[in-house]
């Protein structure tokens, strides 16, 4: 697996995570970085875009 993907999926993973997952599940994990709710919100939409569009970008062109 390209090492592009692979941060591709983390990002986006972890986008998901910000963006899904409840305000105390991100302050009792101590990744809360001490913001709102809507902030991790927004942070974690940004992740999965940047990490949608490293996956795209990092994807090979097809062979003719």
């Amino acid at each position: 697996m390209n090492i592009m993907k692979i941060v591709s999926v983390v990002l986006v993973l972890l986008g998901l995570f910000y963006a899904i997952a409840p305000h105390n599940v991100h302050v009792s994990s101590g990744l809360g970085l001490g913001l709102e709710h809507t902030m991790h919100i927004a942070v974690g939409v940004i992740l999965v875009v940047i990490g949608l569009v490293a996956w795209w970008k990092g994807k090979k062109p097809a062979k003719k």
